[in-house]
């Protein structure tokens, strides 16, 4: 794989991943109209940015996908390397933190008994030593 920092990016091609980060379906034609380049360099645009790694992945975001709580954690930190390995595995979404809190870790539920069942799961994590929960409300 090859690093996307060796390629030289232009003001097309940052104007091409801007209109496909507001719309990852948008067709080569409508870029075309956006950017006022034909479809054919489009296309030949967006083709050497996915291979030179620069477009990773085109994705969508849902509703599903967003966090519903963030959980602060403090953490004891002799045991902080296998408590950190054993929530990410558990979890997926875990950032660790400097500061106050030694690392969050983000879930998804659908509703409050979800919820604490999972706050519940990050307590009883060997090295947890404390938890704070924040809700995101919509």
């Amino acid at each position: 794989m090859e690093n996307p920092l060796s390629y030289s990016i232009d003001s097309l091609d940052l104007k091409i991943l801007s209109l496909l980060k507001k719309n990852a379906r948008m067709k080569y034609v409508e870029i075309s109209t956006h950017t006022g380049i034909s479809e054919a360099a489009v296309r030949y645009r967006v083709k050497k940015l996915l291979e030179k790694n620069i477009i990773k992945r085109f994705t969508i975001d849902t509703v599903m996908d967003e966090p519903g709580a963030i959980v602060l954690l403090r953490i004891d930190t002799l045991k902080s390397p296998s408590t950190l390995k054993k929530l990410k595995s558990l979890f997926g979404t875990m950032y660790e933190l400097s500061g106050e809190w030694d690392a969050a870790v983000l879930i998804k539920a659908n509703d409050s008994y979800e919820l604490n069942h999972m706050v519940d799961r990050i307590r009883n994590v060997a090295g947890v030593i404390e938890t704070q929960t924040l809700l995101k409300m919509t």
